[in-house]
């Protein structure tokens, strides 16, 4: 898509006063094309992250020199999204951090060659700037968490919990800067020690309670422990943690370790086995699977509030997976929700109208592989593509992460070929998938040769990634190879890390 160059400029006029509890956002539009706009405010008090469209219509769509106003009512300090379509595609996103009172305004360029396509002014500018920063290289705010859950270490639960909040100072150190030149209010700062308080305690509360490496190393008293210390220091019952940033996983996570207690499990996985009867009327009501822990939750509000988050979260992670009898159920549930609306709206958006995303390939798509003859990688390194360098995505059609990193191929793919490094896509997808498989990767466009896993490649992928044949296979995974058939990392960034890939990348040329 050729740059499109969009200024957003808000101006204030006589109008835009403000309550002490209200925030603004008012603004010009300058675009040389039609700008939809998709703003995301919290819905029940939660952070809405982009699930719940809180616009009048789905595609809301700004001509230029279009003048616009926001007008919401908040008590807490919250986040908002705003995202920018242009032509039906996806441009730009906004995630900014709002205390009652403020009024806030944007600049939007999207012809900025370093993708810096948001900056701020207004209440807070400076660290709603700082925090977009951080926030455009996905994951690159968990890496000091990454770090301690990858130590070998099997640390007490007072000094997990010490190093915890240390990193969360550390990550802070800027705001807390900006806080001492007075260029954002202590309100402000203290709401955004908290959001990185929030997601690192969530990012640790998720890798402990699923079954992988480093949860299998902690004993299962030990790991309850550091988890229930950690809901301690930051209760769930704390008004102003559910409009902060991601705050709807750390609730998630809540829920899913009361649900692992009352039934006696060890990990998420086991909560998700079957489907959950539930009494209904004369009647009974089946529940998904995937929703199996939610009938669990004992108060009805939070019930109802991650029945919405977490159904809608499938929607837009796992589309295909649900049809629209999952929205009925939830009616009969819950009949009189305000989520019904916002549901039925992000349904027909993710799953009935999902526009397909344009992209040229740079390389053609090669089926190498369809009937899981190839048994090993050395079998790829140093057989088929002998002399070559490989970049290799583990994937399967049913991963909602994996399929969400191919929206960052673009930015990497022009890197591999230029480098003459392959690009190899290996599916650990079951035996009946094949159709959906070669759908999905005509669907995504995903240039490069193309490899079925059997059961000798699936159990040989685990071997060189250091995992028990009988242990869980986390995808997606990325494997990188050298010219001499040498596996240099076997857990190689994501082409979401951009620079961090590239990188890793350059070390093998």
């Amino acid at each position: 898509m050729k740059y499109i160059i969009a200024f957003l400029t808000i101006v204030f006029f006589y109008s835009c006063t403000n309550s002490s509890t209200n925030i603004i956002i008012c603004g010009k539009i300058k675009s040389p094309k039609p700008f939809t706009l998709r703003i995301y405010e919290p819905i029940n008090g939660y952070y809405n992250n982009y699930q719940f469209d809180t616009t009048h219509t789905n595609a809301y769509l700004v001509s230029s020199d279009s003048f616009y106003y926001i007008n919401t009512h908040i008590s807490v300090p919250s986040f908002l999204y705003i995202d920018f379509y242009v032509d039906n595609q996806f441009s730009s996103r906004s995630v900014f951090l709002l205390t009652p009172g403020d009024s806030t305004n944007m600049q939007i360029d999207l012809s900025d060659a370093n993708r810096t396509w948001v900056k701020f002014s207004g209440s807070n500018s400076n660290g709603n700037n700082l925090f977009n920063t951080i926030n455009y290289i996905p994951d690159a705010k968990y890496e000091p968490v990454k770090k301690l859950m990858n130590n070998t270490v099997v640390y007490d639960p007072d000094t997990y919990e010490k190093l915890i909040d240390d990193i969360t100072d550390s990550s802070v150190q800027s705001f807390k800067q900006l806080l001492a030149e007075k260029k954002i209010s202590r309100e402000y700062y203290n709401a955004m020690r908290k959001t990185f308080q929030l997601l690192f305690y969530e990012r640790v509360i998720s890798r402990l309670i699923s079954k992988n490496k480093t949860s299998d190393s902690i004993d299962v008293l030990k790991r309850n422990t550091i988890v229930e210390n950690l809901f301690k220091q930051l209760p769930i019952t704390d008004p102003e943690i559910k409009p902060l940033f991601l705050s709807q996983l750390y609730f998630t996570n809540y829920f899913f370790y009361q649900a692992l207690k009352e039934k006696n499990v060890v990990w998420v996985d086991d909560l998700h086995k079957e489907p959950y009867i539930i009494a209904y009327k004369d009647s009974t009501i089946t529940v998904d699977r995937l929703l199996a822990h939610l009938p669990l939750i004992k108060d009805d509000q939070d019930r109802e509030d991650m029945w919405a988050n977490y159904m809608s979260s499938t929607f837009i992670y796992l589309k295909g997976y649900f049809n629209d009898s999952v929205i009925t159920q939830f009616a009969l549930l819950f009949p009189n929700s305000n989520y019904l609306p916002f549901i039925k709206a992000l349904y027909a958006r993710e799953i009935t109208n999902a526009p397909s995303q344009e992209y040229n390939l740079l390389s053609p798509i090669n089926i190498l592989d369809s009937t899981r003859r190839i048994k090993t990688i050395d079998q790829i390194a140093t057989d088929v593509f002998k002399g070559k360098s490989l970049y290799i995505d583990i994937w399967a059609t049913w991963c909602a992460p994996c399929i969400s990193e191919f929206s960052f191929n673009k930015h990497i793919d022009s890197f591999l070929l230029a480098n003459n490094i392959e690009r190899i896509y290996i599916s650990v997808d079951q035996k009946g998938y094949e159709k959906p498989w070669i759908k999905a990767i005509e669907k995504f466009k995903l240039g490069g040769f193309h490899i079925l896993a059997g059961t000798n490649l699936a159990s040989d992928l685990k071997r060189v990634s250091g995992i028990k044949s009988d242990g869980a296979f986390a995808i997606p995974r990325y494997l990188i190879i050298n010219k001499k058939g040498e596996i240099v990392n076997i857990n190689a960034a994501r082409p979401s890390d951009g620079d961090v890939l590239i990188e890793q990348l350059r070390k093998i040329l």
